[in-house]
């Protein structure tokens, strides 16, 4: 009966939490795959300490008169809600609202359905607990397994003697040990989103995010973008060559697959009107014959690495790295070398909408 009663105090509270997000037009995300699990926890331990109460107020009472002793164990019930289990109930609650300041949208409806589904279960658990025990509730109590009186509390009872009896030196001198070093273990501990992480290296998706990885260069993209004072900054062969230096560093960083920017348009054209020679593969030291080479191609081919203007510059960057924390490191480097060659006259920015979720 006990665990019967903490489902249907369970399942009212989802009913409650998730009628509550689609009123408010809080969307559902995978993290609301915890909440029956978070409130299921929650919920049985204010609703057993409440079945605890009414045992207990049945071995209290002998009055013959059953209904008589399940109304008199409902008020020992109800008394055990005290002080303790309404500050259990606001500090979780409140722990999970906090995640409300979150900027983080998936993180931030979670918590906030999640108090309310907190508080939710302790008023339900209140109002409907009391009332099925007192109409339905067991007429015979019994002590419970762990009860004062039992094995285990004297089991329990005998253990701290002993740490009270022994030097109290050698049990605070282990908890420093293990302190330490599992403190020292979690120094190796890093944050990564990556979704790979999760399977074996044997599963197919991995294999086959493998072979992809091998074989096309960088599904993921993000940019780096160089932006001059005046207009037609990146028609003069010195910008260009800033462009070249940010790609040939981010060639030597061997972490990114391809860098693709209006230098290596220049530099193709060049290599081209020079019958292919490799050599020639490079930016031409002329401005007008830079204008002339630019003129040749469509402006659809220009729009993805400069504006109309060529006052900005763009630099697409391909890549397949999957850790997070490996690409952050590259990344803070890659923003320290792009403000180094572009000089205090440029603004630049490395972005991208990849960036942004790692």
């Amino acid at each position: 009966f006990a665990a019967a009663t903490a489902l249907v105090v369970v399942a009212l509270s989802l009913l409650w939490a998730f009628g509550m997000a689609g009123h408010a037009g809080i969307p559902m995300n995978p993290l609301f795959a915890m909440l029956p699990s978070l409130v299921a926890v929650f919920g049985v331990v204010v609703t057993m300490q409440m079945i605890s109460g009414y045992h207990h107020g049945l071995n209290l009472d002998m009055e013959p008169n059953f209904e008589e002793k399940r109304g008199r164990a409902t008020e020992v019930m109800v008394h055990k809600l005290g002080t303790p289990t309404l500050l259990l109930v606001l500090m979780t609650a409140l722990g999970f609202a906090c995640t409300a300041f979150s900027g983080i949208p998936l993180v931030r409806d979670f918590g906030l359905v999640a108090a309310f589904a907190i508080l939710a279960n302790a008023l339900i658990t209140v109002l409907l607990i009391p009332l099925l025990y007192k109409a339905f509730g067991p007429r015979q109590g019994r002590q419970p397994r762990f009860s004062p009186a039992g094995w285990f509390s004297r089991r329990m009872a005998h253990f701290s003697g002993m740490l009270y009896l022994r030097p109290a030196q050698w049990v605070l001198a282990l908890a420093a040990v293990l302190f330490a070093a599992l403190v020292q273990q979690s120094a190796g501990l890093r944050i990564s989103n990556d979704p790979l992480s999760f399977f074996r290296a044997d599963r197919p998706l991995v294999q086959e995010s493998q072979r992809m990885q091998g074989e096309v260069a960088g599904a993921k993209v993000f940019y780096i973008t160089l932006e001059a004072r005046a207009e037609g900054s990146f028609r003069d062969p010195g910008n260009l060559q800033r462009l070249g230096d940010i790609q040939a560093f981010i060639a030597k960083q061997q972490v990114f697959d391809r860098s693709l920017s209006l230098a290596d348009i220049v530099s193709q054209t060049n290599q081209q009107a020079a019958g292919g020679r490799l050599e020639a593969y490079r930016i031409p030291p002329s401005r007008k014959l830079i204008s002339q080479y630019l003129l040749l191609q469509p402006a659809r081919y220009l729009d993805p690495y400069v504006s109309h203007d060529f006052r900005r510059a763009n630099i697409v960057v391909r890549h397949n790295v999957h850790d997070s924390s490996t690409l952050n490191r590259h990344i803070r480097e890659l923003r320290k070398a792009v403000a180094h060659y572009a000089g205090p006259g440029m603004a630049t920015a490395v972005v991208g909408e990849n960036l942004l979720l790692n």
